[in-house]
């Protein structure tokens, strides 16, 4: 006759086997959990997390499976001007601000909108006017983007800020975009 220890052995073998089952479920449905949670996270952050470049080769994965178009990668911080010249218009009232902007990331970008700013001699904002590329590319010219690295030479004329202004300063901003019609 069989001890009753031994006669509990398979029972405990099957309780044992039974608690490895449920760990693996249990493991299996925490990471189907946080892949889920994840998933909604850059779903949520799409557009945010999609323009930055630590994240971007993980959308642009997600969108070859998906079918989904990642929005370009832009950067307002990466823009710069130099050589900002400021003279009398010659024909009408009003100035004529030429500069050279370059695009400074790593990237190309879509062209931001120009913001001239003029300022007194404390430094307080006189007047600030923004212009969309078209009104600042030079000779007409049709670009959406800039390639890394690029400088562009750009001229727009403002309406004359007064005698209060003695300094003009170049910022960017990216365009408010349009509602759609009927909203």
């Amino acid at each position: 006759m069989a001890a009753p220890e031994d006669a509990l052995a398979p029972a405990r073998r099957r309780s044992a086997g039974s608690r490895r089952v449920g760990v693996a479920w249990l493991a299996s449905a925490a990471a189907l959990g946080v892949t889920a949670l994840a998933a909604q996270g850059l779903w949520l952050w799409f557009e945010h997390g999609a323009r930055t470049p630590a994240l971007r080769p993980v959308y642009v994965a997600g969108c070859a499976m998906f079918g989904c178009e990642l929005p370009p990668l832009r950067s307002l911080a990466a823009w710069s001007a130099s050589a900002v010249e400021v003279r009398w218009h010659p024909r009408r009232p009003g100035l004529v601000v030429s500069a050279t902007i370059t695009n400074q990331a790593e990237y190309p970008q879509p062209l931001p909108t120009l913001l001239v700013r003029f300022t007194d001699i404390d430094g307080g904002l006189v007047a600030e006017q923004s212009r969309a590329p078209a009104a600042y590319l030079r000779g007409g010219a049709v670009l959406e983007t800039l390639p890394a690295g690029a400088p562009l030479p750009i001229e727009v004329i403002v309406d004359d800020p007064g005698a209060s202004a003695v300094n003009c300063e170049l910022g960017f901003a990216w365009p408010v975009p349009e509602p759609p019609p009927g909203e």
